[in-house]
C-alpha cells in the first residue's frame, strides 16, 4: 500500500520521531521501508532500556 508524504509524515509525528518529513520523504524517494525500521528500532531501543532498568542498572 502506497501512501502520500503527508499521510506518513503524519503517523511518523504521531509516533513521536523527530524527524517525521525526513523520514516519510525517505521512503517514498528512496523506497525504503522506513516505517517499519522506526517501528523496529523503537522496540528494539525500549527493549534494551527496560532490561538495563529490570536488572537494576542507571540506564
Amino acid at each position: 500500500m502506497k501512501r502520500s508524504l503527508d499521510e506518513l509524515s503524519a503517523i511518523f509525528k504521531a509516533l513521536g520521531a523527530d524527524d517525521p518529513e525526513g523520514w516519510a520523504g525517505s521512503e517514498i524517494r528512496e523506497n525504503i521501508p522506513q516505517l517499519a525500521r522506526f517501528l523496529f528500532l523503537r522496540q528494539a531501543w525500549d527493549r534494551i532500556f527496560a532490561e538495563g532498568r529490570d536488572e537494576g542498572g542507571t540506564r
